[in-house]
């Protein structure tokens, strides 16, 4: 499990990162220089692939501010910037943040909204502040945008205009995971599954599964074209080798409590 101390150096940080997403060492160094050096980062690759996970990630380990914002074709600016609200106990317009009010906004699949609602974010990227009804509204600091973007050629997307893309600092891609942190994320999954766990312990049992499919998929089969298969030799040898494999895997377990007590 991470440590929930707060880390304390940029080693620290990317360590930490490093724990939480597997395999992606590159990027997130490379979206922690985006932050330091006051920049926004784009982030563009296929659905599933870790970009929201790494925004989330930056903003845990180094407890910022977060939020986060679905872009749709629908959206509005004011759904970003906020708008002002008239309060009849005061008698006067009051105004109301939007979700840009905050110190790392992920705005997630950027280009499904409309090139209108994506030139909101023009002025808190560049300037970092927030204009609305002539007032201006300062954002904290440290303030980032990551955004997430799917393939333009997949259906519901609008290009970035060429000022939205300047205002990034760096666009990358998260890319497939390496081997190594496939097998890693698969181990420390069926160390949390007991039924994984009990799996690979057993590796026998699933092909006793898959021997009994195939022997109910022939009995169809043959029944299919008319032949009679008794039952009962069916059911016969299935519970004859489920016997067996309760037998291995009981002699396997009486082998490890051996080893285990002569260490």
């Amino acid at each position: 499990m991470p440590s929930t101390a707060q880390p304390s150096t940029i080693a620290e940080v990317i360590d930490a990162a490093n724990q939480i997403i597997l395999g992606k060492d590159t990027q997130i160094r490379l979206a922690l220089a985006c932050l330091l050096a006051r920049g926004h980062l784009l982030i563009e690759d296929l659905p599933g692939m870790g970009k929201t996970v790494l925004a989330h990630t930056l903003a845990k380990v180094l407890g910022l501010d977060f939020n986060r914002v679905q872009f749709t074709n629908d959206m509005l600016p004011g759904d970003l910037t906020g708008a002002a609200i008239f309060v009849r106990d005061q008698g006067a317009f009051v105004f109301h943040p939007g979700p840009l009010f905050t110190q790392l906004l992920l705005a997630d699949e950027i280009n499904r909204a409309s090139p209108k609602t994506q030139s909101a974010l023009l002025e808190a990227m560049a300037e970092r502040q927030v204009s609305a009804d002539g007032v201006t509204h300062e954002l904290k600091a440290p303030f980032m945008v990551v955004s997430t973007q799917n393939p333009i050629e997949m259906e519901g997307t609008y290009a970035l205009p060429e000022a939205q893309r300047d205002r990034f600092m760096a666009r990358i891609e998260m890319g497939y995971p390496t081997r190594g942190a496939e097998l890693e994320m698969l181990s420390a999954h069926g160390a949390a599954n007991p039924l994984a766990r009990f799996i690979n312990d057993n590796p026998t049992v699933v092909m006793l599964a898959l021997g009994f499919l195939i022997m109910i998929g022939m009995t169809l089969i043959a029944e299919g074209f008319g032949a009679h298969v008794p039952k009962g030799y069916v059911y016969a040898a299935m519970a004859f080798s489920a016997a067996i494999e309760c037998l291995n895997i009981a002699r396997r377990n009486r082998h490890k409590r051996l080893l285990a007590a002569r260490q």
